[in-house]
């Protein structure tokens, strides 16, 4: 049986979370709305600090420190996205369009090509490449890419919602262990991968995710790639063996898919900004005002 590495810098890989449909930011892209963000942390530029930079940047500027890639998975204004991972990674990343239909015959050439892509920083949409930015047009345009999908690959249902985007990533990715956050988290704690580092590598567990007080999980989850892909299956098997209409909407959460693995939590006792998710404009407003209280 093969030993699996303790978690560190050089084998973890990070996927962030940015093709939701922003309901309650009048469906604007949230990775994309600038917010001003003070910080304190040594590891965050001096210029960077209290600087209206946009959602997905702040994380980007946390998060890149901490592990050994950076991926974004996106459903619309990809041209933008691709352009600010560029700026991190500025001669390493692909782009990877998985609505595409593609020859069956060429699978296996594909996978490999996938796979060699996913060892650089990528960008990447699952339901489409369009470029609209109507909230009620994204959601017409993932119904139908689903459907489109599901017609070409009758034997395997679709996952909806974030898990799409990270059932694409752990099929593909290379590396051992994998974070996970949204794009809309613009004050993620600069030490958040390694704490739950620790806690992994004091413990046979397969994911962590920080728990507040209240007894809250927060989408800042670290896993071993493999643990996920299987507990993604598992969970396409149960949509499979339904017949229910909304099994798929109901089964298709991160909190269905956590619970399929062995998991150690870290408890925090923190700042509420630090995993605050901002999704709507008084999200904003009020995370803002925090900011300014706490310097």
């Amino acid at each position: 049986m093969q030993t699996m590495s303790k978690p560190e810098k050089t084998n973890i890989s990070a996927l962030i979370l940015a093709g939701g449909q922003s309901r309650r930011f009048d469906y604007q892209d949230k990775g994309l709305i600038p917010i001003k963000l003070q910080s304190n942390h040594d590891s965050i530029k001096s210029s960077d600090a209290d600087t209206a930079k946009t959602m997905v940047e702040h994380v980007l500027d946390r998060l890149t420190p901490q592990v050994n890639t950076v991926s974004i998975s996106c459903n619309q204004n990809i041209q933008q996205y691709q352009s600010i991972l560029q700026g991190y990674y500025p001669a390493n990343i692909a782009f990877i369009d998985f609505s595409q239909a593609q020859d069956n015959n060429a699978e296996d050439s594909s996978d490999r090509q996938t796979r060699q892509l996913f060892e650089q920083a990528v960008c990447f949409n699952d339901i489409g490449s369009s470029e609209e930015s109507d909230g009620s047009k994204n959601a017409d345009r993932e119904n139908r890419a689903c459907e489109k999908q599901a017609s070409k690959n009758k034997d395997k249902p679709i996952l909806r919602g974030p898990l799409a985007g990270i059932y694409q990533f752990l099929k593909y990715c290379s590396s051992e262990w994998i974070f996970i956050c949204p794009c809309d988290i613009p004050a993620l704690p600069d030490d958040i991968v390694q704490k739950l580092s620790k806690v992994l590598a004091a413990s046979d567990s397969e994911v962590s995710y920080p728990v507040d007080k209240q007894g809250h999980y927060h989408l800042a989850i670290l896993l071993k790639c493999s643990a996920g892909v299987n507990a993604l299956e598992s969970l396409i098997e149960d949509i499979e063996q339904s017949t229910a209409k909304n099994a798929m909407s109901s089964a298709s959460s991160i909190r269905n898919w956590l619970d399929r693995m062995q998991s150690e939590q870290l408890s925090i006792d923190m700042l509420e900004s630090a995993f605050a998710n901002i999704n709507s404009a008084v999200d904003m407003s009020q995370f803002e005002a925090r900011q300014n209280d706490n310097h």
